[in-house]
């Protein structure tokens, strides 16, 4: 029967294979050591690099919770760090723009492709609107399911701040050119209707003079004389336009003035009892400084802005005339980019329809109030504002929203001198 124990041969070989393989896990665990090593020396590089950019950079979970963020990241949306940690991005987005990077990042984690360049608002924590640009990628397991959502982030507002005031300066000074020119063709339209006008009238009055009274011809013929009346009208507003640009009256005038004469006037009397639904009233600023220009073109500046704020009334409604003194320690941008320095305001605030963001930039294009927005008149009333104001190198500003009404805020430079 042959001996079942192992030979001394046996063990040397088991404990060499033993040894071997000892050897093996040693250099596996070396090797195993090492590369975390490097791992972890090269994910502390990259938090380091991380940690030491000017973008933001963000990590979060699926349902977009933060689970990361860098001192950047936290600083362009005013939170701490442990703040923004576990804070959903919701928060700092409103509906719109949650539901804009909701459908981006569903699309990132469906397509597992990245976005290289999203533009978002964002509202910070102190309540002011910022303009972010963000990449973001997926974050993958190493069974490559997703968990998460990584990006960087960047703050444009500067830019997006320059190339809105770029696209208003652009819209101002097309808007000025498109005046100059309808300026230049009002006149020589006005003069070509003055000579038609001038026959139709002459002619009219001639047969009125021909034409016993009762006659049905005499009827037709004193409306052609009112249609020529009211056609001359229009070209007074054509010629009033088209002289932009003359030197006017430089006389020192006082707007409280002006106000108070103007609602003195038939004219004025005329308008409260057309508009008797409206309520007109007054804020003058007692101490408001004098300014130099025609009394007579800026009681018509007046006259139309009344009457188009009354107009933009439907029902009951109010119409607010005020006066102030504003000093202007640097620029604002509204409709008109105006100056520093310092101006006596008139603004006219109805309590109307408003006006619809399509109309905002044509408003002052002849006759487009009376085409687009039911006014009546000759459709000429605030190309002869824009005209009036800008002869006087003033500016305009409108403030005016859908179904609460609108304000026309006119600065106009003051002058030391007295009346």
């Amino acid at each position: 029967m042959q001996d079942s124990s192992k030979t001394y041969q046996d063990i040397i070989e088991e404990n060499v294979a033993l040894k071997h393989q000892i050897r093996e896990l040693e250099k596996s665990a070396a090797e195993h050591q090492q590369r975390e090593d490097i791992l972890r020396e090269s994910e502390e590089k990259h938090r380091m690099i991380i940690e030491q950019m000017v973008d933001g950079y963000f990590e979060t979970d699926l349902a977009g919770n933060y689970t990361f963020v860098n001192d950047a990241e936290s600083k362009i949306l005013g939170y701490s760090r442990d703040e923004m940690f576990g804070m959903n991005s919701r928060r700092y987005l409103d509906e719109k723009n949650a539901q804009k990077a909701y459908q981006v990042f569903r699309k990132i984690y469906t397509t597992g492709e990245p976005v290289k360049s999203l533009d978002m608002e964002v509202i910070r924590k102190d309540g002011t609107r910022a303009y972010h640009e963000i990449s973001a990628s997926l974050i993958r397991g190493g069974n490559g399911k997703p968990l998460g959502f990584r990006g960087f982030s960047r703050d444009v507002t500067d830019r997006k701040q320059a190339e809105e005031e770029k696209r208003k300066l652009e819209e101002r000074l097309h808007r000025a050119e498109k005046m100059e020119g309808l300026g230049q063709l009002a006149g020589g339209v006005a003069h070509v209707l003055n000579n038609v006008l001038g026959i139709l009238s002459g002619y009219s009055e001639l047969l009125l003079q021909e034409i016993p009274e009762g006659q049905k011809a005499r009827n037709h013929v004193e409306k052609i004389l009112q249609s020529t009346q009211r056609g001359s009208l229009i070209i007074q507003d054509l010629l009033t336009l088209a002289r932009r640009g003359v030197t006017v009256s430089d006389d020192v005038v006082n707007l409280n003035q002006i106000v108070s004469g103007f609602l003195q006037s038939p004219v004025f009397e005329k308008m409260k009892d057309f508009h008797l639904h409206v309520i007109f009233r007054t804020d003058f600023d007692p101490h408001l400084l004098n300014i130099k220009g025609s009394s007579v073109h800026l009681e018509k500046t007046l006259m139309n802005l009344v009457s188009n704020a009354a107009e933009a009334i439907t029902q009951t409604g109010t119409v607010t005339i005020r006066t102030e003194n504003r000093y202007l320690d640097k620029a604002i941008v509204g409709y008109d980019e105006v100056k520093e320095g310092d101006y006596a305001v008139l603004s006219v605030s109805d309590t109307g329809m408003g006006i619809p963001p399509e109309h905002q930039g044509k408003i002052f294009e002849p006759f487009y109030t009376r085409k687009m927005m039911g006014r009546s008149g000759t459709g000429l009333g605030l190309s002869i504002v824009w005209g009036t104001v800008k002869d006087l190198n003033g500016y305009i500003d409108v403030q005016t929203k859908v179904g609460e009404g609108t304000t026309f805020t006119l600065y106009f430079p003051v002058t030391r001198d007295f009346t």
